[in-house]
């Protein structure tokens, strides 16, 4: 079971490493086409963007890293 636990917090990190990029780029992306005449901060998109999806991505990632390592067994 120690291998099993080790496992899924090693897939948690990683995905939520990869979901810090995706709002990082998605954030500069944003600020970079909708600030470029208008008064769009980085603070300003981070509410826009990030801040109401963060509860149900890192609930997915959860969910996602419990499965992988559920189903693990019957992928060959």
């Amino acid at each position: 079971m120690k291998g099993r636990a080790a496992r899924t917090a090693l897939f948690y990190a990683f995905m939520l490493l990869g979901l810090a990029l995706c709002y990082f780029f998605g954030t500069v992306w944003f600020v970079t086409v909708y600030g470029g005449g208008s008064a769009v901060t980085a603070q300003a998109a981070l509410l826009i963007c990030v801040v109401p999806y963060i509860l149900p991505d890192l609930i997915k990632l959860a969910l996602a890293a419990f499965l992988s390592v559920r189903l693990e067994r019957f992928v060959p």
